[in-house]
């Protein structure tokens, strides 16, 4: 992976995170293996988990048909060239 990717991909991951963190208030944990899913969160009580596919880019958009057809969140997130502050 080009180290310009692997910037992209960690910044995308946790724009994410403090999103979810700061806006859903879940829990998150990072998969030791890639089976998928770049993200787990979970809730506490009721203990639930949903895996997150994190798509991040710097310029155009791609969405992918492929996780239309899975039980899978995917987070996509632009231009982070820009800071923002998170909304919720």
């Amino acid at each position: 992976m080009r180290a310009d990717n692997l910037r992209v991909e960690r910044a995308t991951v946790a724009a994410t995170e403090l999103s979810l963190s700061r806006c859903a208030e879940l829990y998150m944990a990072v998969p030791v293996v890639d089976h998928g899913a770049d993200l787990l969160v979970y809730q506490v009580e009721p203990f639930r988990v949903a895996q997150i596919q994190v798509k991040g880019t710097t310029r155009g958009l791609k969405v992918f048909r492929q996780y239309s057809q899975s039980p899978m969140i995917v987070s996509y997130v632009l231009d982070l060239s820009v800071p923002r502050r998170c909304s919720c």
